[in-house]
């Protein structure tokens, strides 16, 4: 349990911007979730030190939070303190064709930037709702191209110290990185290119991405990674799935791989109905579906 010490401290420091037992359904796409037991948010990076450092000396485990999209959290009371980046960690600057995020930075301020200074090569993040940070994380992308095609310098904080990966020390491949637990991205320099049009190329993107995928429910993105070689929505669908629900959790009717909350869910109806179609596509296809979005939970981040 945290000292009153700590408490007293955080206020000093980050004043109304800490809190306790924050609800965190709000802050998340799937709308589902309970609360943390402490919320910062933090405006720098010296903010940022001083907040870890405080969480480390009481032994509390440290969670980033930025759109709350590719997340499922817990219900009741999750343990430890929840950052968010905000203030200069979540600023863009272009430089001509490099441009330099904060890992509190939207990607849609990447689109918009690269729309208005006609820069090329974004579109495959066009519609993608997270944050610099666990993008990077995740390696965010479509069958178009990824994150880390565009990532030139990736800086973290690890330990109170600050360094710098070059992308190929990030490692990055499908939907994964060398970010682990611990880790923080502070921000990133990103390559573009010159194009033509691209405010064009990026609509179209969008609306093949909203054709296909039910973005106006309350959902965590795709729950499942593809196999190789194949679509994970297509095989639960194939396996007749669309449709089935469990209680409050429902999986899309438009896109397979998209379980909704159609209100009430919890993580127990999500986990349930992730374990049931894993079953199925097994015994029907002996291929194995791993999950593509996270779990925050009081034991262990899955």
């Amino acid at each position: 349990m945290a000292t009153r010490e700590y408490k007293k401290s955080m206020k000093v420091l980050i004043g109304e911007r800490f809190c306790e037992n924050r609800p965190l359904a709000p802050l998340t796409s799937l709308k589902m979730g309970g609360m943390t037991e402490f919320w910062a948010t933090v405006f720098d990076l010296e903010e940022l030190r001083k907040v870890a450092n405080l969480a480390k000396s009481e032994g509390m485990k440290i969670r980033i939070l930025g759109k709350g999209t590719n997340l499922v959290i817990q219900d009741g009371l999750l343990k430890g303190v929840i950052i968010q980046l905000g203030g200069t960690l979540r600023q863009i600057k272009r430089n001509h064709e490099r441009i330099g995020m904060g890992g509190g930075c939207p990607l849609s301020f990447l689109l918009k930037e690269a729309i208005t200074s006609n820069l090329d090569g974004v579109e495959s993040l066009a519609g993608i709702p997270g944050t610099l940070g666990g993008a990077i994380t995740m390696n965010a992308g479509t069958e178009s191209g990824s994150l880390g095609d565009l990532i030139e310098e990736v800086d973290i904080l690890r330990e109170g110290r600050i360094e710098t990966l070059t992308a190929k020390e990030m490692g990055f491949r499908y939907r994964g990185s060398n970010i682990q637990n611990g880790k923080v991205v502070l921000g990133a320099r990103l390559r573009l290119k010159h194009g033509f049009d691209v405010k064009e190329s990026i609509k179209k993107a969008l609306h093949k991405r909203w054709a296909t995928q039910p973005h106006r429910e309350r959902s965590a993105g795709c729950v499942f990674q593809n196999p190789e070689g194949y679509h994970a929505g297509k095989l639960i669908d194939d396996a007749g799935f669309k449709g089935h629900r469990i209680g409050g959790i429902e999986i899309s009717r438009k896109h397979a791989n998209f379980f909704i909350n159609l209100g009430g869910g919890t993580m127990h109806d999500f986990m349930t109905l992730m374990e049931l179609v894993q079953k199925r596509i097994y015994d029907m296809f002996r291929l194995e579906l791993k999950p593509e979005v996270k779990f925050w939970v009081n034991e262990d981040d899955r």
